[in-house]
Parts: structure tokens; sequence; C-alpha cells
């Protein structure tokens, strides 16, 4: 046996008040002439420096990565996930300019892999990543997590979803506020990536904690941590073509003292309070508009208006017949 699994051992029956047993090189045909055979002094000196690695009490869990056989029992310890320290406070409302998302971890290799929708598709936004400074760390190696709404309150019981290679957990958000609403403990040379579960979602990927020292009581190798804030939000229109248009909808309508436009607005109620284009009746003013619904028909609005705005560059569509059919064409309408 090893001399560090000896040692282990020892540590191990000492932890459980077992005899301690005495190993191999403390019998006295194989003992070097001089030395003492006071193997529980041995034993206890043993078992103080294991619990001094992390300056934890006896009795704590003791947890060994399995797939690193080489790490000695003060790593392992050094490695095993535990309640984090309390962080400084973090704002979650820097977000940049643009929609795009805040990460100051990018020197770290945290990357953010955008989420591809359909525009009005209600998705997550990672909408601020940070690493977190050695005066806010405390010497913690966690994933900091939280979930917003659309108008920035906190979503108690979101699931986020972390994953890394060979294993994936889900993380809920249940802590109070004023503290981030759920922690995720990083292992040692765990790489790992959080998104959101219940909506498409932005990827936060490459976080991990094996980054050099930057303060002594801060931020160590393997004690790094970071910060992620999702944002439930709506994916938006793609932007329109600079055609110096100042209006994106309007519907036009004819004279506003005649009796055929009182009706024509009467059937538009609803298609006007569900889809809010611009109204008016004024030809001037919808020369300005990139789509002109025209409402009635060549008496209401002239054939020679309707020609005019087509050649200014507007989408034109008319819609006129009986009652039921301006109804029907309406509510086609998107």
């Amino acid at each position: 046996m090893s001399q560090t699994a000896n040692t282990v051992k020892r540590v191990l029956l000492w932890m459980s008040g077992a005899p301690a047993e005495a190993d191999a090189a403390s019998q006295p045909s194989a003992e070097p002439a001089g030395l003492p055979l006071n193997v529980e002094t041995a034993v206890q000196a043993d078992a103080d420096a294991f619990w001094q690695a992390e300056l934890i009490e006896p009795g704590e869990p003791v947890a060994v990565e399995p797939d690193d056989p080489e790490l000695t029992a003060a790593e392992a310890l050094a490695a095993t996930p535990k309640e984090p320290q309390p962080i400084a406070p973090i704002p979650l409302t820097a977000f940049s300019h643009a929609g795009e998302p805040v990460n100051d971890a990018a020197a770290y290799g945290v990357v953010v892999q955008p989420v591809t929708v359909a525009p009005g598709t209600t998705c997550w936004r990672a909408v601020r990543v940070h690493h977190l400074t050695p005066e806010e760390n405390h010497g913690n190696h966690h994933i900091f997590l939280d979930a917003l709404n659309e108008a920035g309150e906190r979503v108690f019981d979101a699931a986020v979803r972390v994953t890394w290679p060979g294993g994936q957990q889900t993380v809920t958000i249940t802590k109070p506020l004023g503290e981030p609403g759920a922690d995720f403990a990083l292992w040692k040379w765990q790489m790992a990536a959080v998104e959101m579960n219940d909506l498409p979602s932005d990827r936060v990927e490459g976080l991990h904690t094996d980054h050099p020292d930057e303060a002594s009581n801060g931020n160590t190798r393997f004690h790094h941590s970071f910060s992620v804030v999702f944002q439930r939000t709506t994916a938006a229109q793609p932007a329109p073509a600079d055609d110096g248009k100042l209006i994106n909808r309007l519907m036009l309508l004819g004279s506003p003292t005649a009796p055929r436009t009182t009706v024509h607005l009467e059937l538009a109620r609803s298609f006007l309070l569900t889809r809010h284009p611009t109204i008016s009746f004024s030809v001037e003013e919808a020369l300005h508009a990139r789509e002109v619904i025209l409402l009635g028909a060549t008496v209401d609005i002239s054939a020679a208006d309707e020609a005019r705005l087509s050649a200014a560059g507007c989408q034109v569509q008319r819609i006129t017949g009986t009652p039921t059919q301006i109804s029907a064409a309406l509510a086609a309408l998107p």
C-alpha cells in the first residue's frame, strides 16, 4: 500500500473511533532503531494536517473525484463542493445596449451562444454574465444563477439546466431576494454550461474554476465563481429597411364627413383595437407609410390616389365590398 493510501486509511480509522492499526513499517522487526512506535500520535498528526488543508471540522464528508486517481487527500477535500460563503451584492440591472448581453467573463473563456427563434417567440436571454472579483467571491467555486421576468423581477421556481461532459443537473430558483436565486458548486476540472429549461434559451458555456490565482483570500486556482442572469423576453421583429418611411402601417379612409366612412370605421373597429395601425383620412400623410390599407371603393379613395401611393414606394392594399366581405378581409390581415 502506498504511503498516501496508508495515511488516509489511518485517518479514517481515527475518525471512526476504531483502534489504530499499525502499518507494516511500524512492526518491531522492520522499525529502525531509536524511532518511537506511538501510532496514535502519528495518526493524530496526519489527521491534523488533513483537516488543516481546508480549515474545516472533522466529520465533514470527504468527496473524491472518481476520475482523478492522482488526487491527494487534501486536493480531494479542496475539490469537494460545499455551501458557498456569502458573496457581495451583484447588480442585476447592468444590461448592455442594443440587446447584447453583458459578459465580463469573456477573458475567462466564457461565451454566450444566443438562441435562434422566430420574431415574436418568448425565450430566455442571458443578460448578464459576470466573473466575481476576489472581494465578491470569498474563495467560492460556484455558478450563481438568477432568472428575471420581462419587468426585471425574479421568477421563482424557474428551472436552470446545468450540463457538463457526461452529466447534467436541474437547479431551481428558490432563494430569497437579496441573494442569488440559486447556486451550483463547480468541481475541480469541471467544464459546465447553463441554460434555462422551459423555453428556448441562450446557452452560457465555458464555466470552470481552473484559472490562475488573483488574490490569496478571494480568487485562487479552482476557487473562481460566476454570476449568470437570464431574462424572459419576446424576440424582436427585424428592423425595417431604412426607406425613409416614418409610419409602418396606416389605414386610409375616405372623407371623415361621408356616411360610408362611418360604416367603414365601425367594420374596422376590431381590427383597429387589436392591430393598432395608424388611422388617417389624408393621402399626404399616407405617403409616409410603408404599408397602406385603403378601406373603401374608388368613390371613397380614388384610383389616382392609389397610384400615387404605389409610386411613392408604399405597399398598397385596397379592401372593399359588402360589409361581410370587408369584415372577413380585415380579419384575415396579420
